[in-house]
C-alpha cells in the first residue's frame, strides 16, 4: 500500500536508480568477462561472472529502490483487499516500469561513454553472443523465471517487513 501511495517523483527516482544501480551489475559481468575470455577455462569463467551478476540486485533490494518485476505481484495486494483500485496499481506500475526502462537507456548510454576507462567491450560482445545462441523461446522462459524469482524477492521482503 505504501508504494501505490507513494508520490511520483519519488517513485520515478527510485525507479531510475533501481536500473542505474542494474547497469552495475552489466558492467562487472562484462569487466569479469573480459578478465577471463583469455584464460581458456569457460567454467571460471562462468563462474566468476555468476558471482557478480546478483551484486546489482542485491544492491536494489537493500537500497530499497523499486524494479518493476518486484511489484508485478505484490503491488496486486492492496487492490485485492480493497485498499486501493486499479487506477492506482496502473499508476504504480506505469511509474515504475518507465522508470526502469528510462534508466536502463541512461544506464547503457554511461557504459558505452565510459568504455575507454572501463574496457570492458570485449566482454560485453562475448555476453550478446553468449545470449543470441539461445533460441526465442528459452529467452522468453529465462525471463519469465527471472521475473518470477524477482516477484519472490519483493514477496519476502514484504513478508519479513512487520506490520
Amino acid at each position: 500500500m505504501e508504494q501505490i501511495q507513494r508520490p511520483f517523483l519519488s517513485l520515478a527516482l527510485s525507479s531510475v536508480a533501481a536500473a542505474l544501480i542494474l547497469s552495475f551489475s552489466v558492467m562487472a559481468v562484462a569487466v569479469m568477462s573480459t578478465l577471463m575470455i583469455d584464460l581458456q577455462q569457460p567454467l571460471l569463467a562462468r563462474f566468476a561472472m555468476a558471482l557478480v551478476y546478483p551484486l546489482g540486485f542485491i544492491i536494489c533490494i537493500m537500497s530499497g529502490t523499486e524494479l518493476f518485476t518486484e511489484h508485478t505481484a505484490t503491488a496486486v495486494y492492496p487492490v485485492l483487499e480493497g485498499k486501493a483500485d486499479r487506477l492506482q496499481l496502473l499508476r504504480l506500475w506505469a511509474i515504475v516500469f518507465s522508470g526502469n526502462m528510462l534508466g536502463a537507456i541512461v544506464g547503457a548510454l554511461l557504459l558505452t561513454a565510459t568504455d575507454q576507462v572501463i574496457q570492458a567491450e570485449r566482454g560485453y560482445i562475448h555476453i550478446a553472443h553468449h545470449l543470441v545462441e539461445y533460441g526465442n523461446f528459452s529467452l522468453l522462459f529465462s525471463a519469465v523465471l527471472a521475473g518470477w524469482l524477482m516477484a519472490l524477492g519483493g514477496w519476502l521482503v514484504l513478508a519479513t517487513t512487520p506490520l
